[in-house]
């Protein structure tokens, strides 16, 4: 499905931006990524992007995608709803958690490990929940023993702040902002991820900050820590 059908089916719904939904889309179509996996898909609007570009690809690309139970509160219009408009809701596995997508995570490894060794499933991922160090930070561990040898994780939100989201609420995917000290708090926490986790990890490397708020990494060929050349590029 073409990329401006998918445009005008969504238009309107937040929150990804006209720039990001590009780049995902493209990405998707160059790399050829065909098992996807979604943290944190709020609207969907990102899935339906993934979405029209499995199926664009004609191949058999299936994208899983996860939230939260109770967002889907404030979910309207829904993720069922905008893969509906677009005809693509069998590209899709929607998954709600109760407590986050770390518990998927935790299932996955469970169900596909055997003689105490993960099988490695997904080509891309894209981590998109509460920006938040000690969640986000662990899901990018557990999610790199689900990645396939040279896949691609991108995070969004580098720059993002618990210190911008109290201006406008009390409390962002149940990390209630009165609790935090004042470093927690004017921290880019997913930036932290990026820079002092999967920027160090020794089997990462072709990093790119856009300036569209994103951080991406790409896993090595053989999916091993050997020695590695690093490339950061901005954008």
């Amino acid at each position: 499905m073409k990329f401006e059908a998918v445009a005008e089916a969504v238009e309107g719904v937040p929150f990804i931006t006209d720039e990001n939904a590009r780049y995902l889309y493209d990405l998707v179509l160059r790399e050829r990524l065909e098992r996807p996996l979604e943290l944190g898909f709020a609207h969907g609007v990102g899935s339906c992007y993934v979405a029209a570009a499995l199926d664009e690809l004609g191949e058999d690309g299936h994208l899983t995608t996860v939230d939260l139970l109770s967002a889907r509160e404030w979910q309207q219009p829904s993720i069922e709803e905008l893969l509906d408009r677009i005809g693509l809701r069998d590209r899709v596995t929607i998954v709600r958690e109760h407590t986050g997508y770390n518990w998927f995570l935790h299932r996955e490894i469970d169900g596909r490990s055997d003689g105490g060794v993960c099988r490695p499933h997904f080509d891309f991922c894209i981590i998109d929940g509460p920006k938040n160090w000690t969640i986000d930070g662990a899901a990018f561990f557990m999610v790199d023993k689900l990645l396939t040898p040279g896949a691609i994780v991108v995070f969004d939100d580098v720059d993002w702040t618990y210190h911008w989201a109290a201006g406008h609420s009390d409390e962002t995917d149940g990390v209630v902002h009165a609790d935090l000290s004042d470093e927690e708090l004017r921290t880019p926490q997913i930036r932290a991820v990026a820079e002092l986790l999967v920027m160090q990890h020794p089997a990462y490397g072709d990093f790119v900050f856009t300036d569209g708020d994103w951080f991406l990494a790409r896993k090595s060929p053989d999916g091993s820590a050997a020695p590695r050349t690093v490339r950061i590029e901005y954008i």
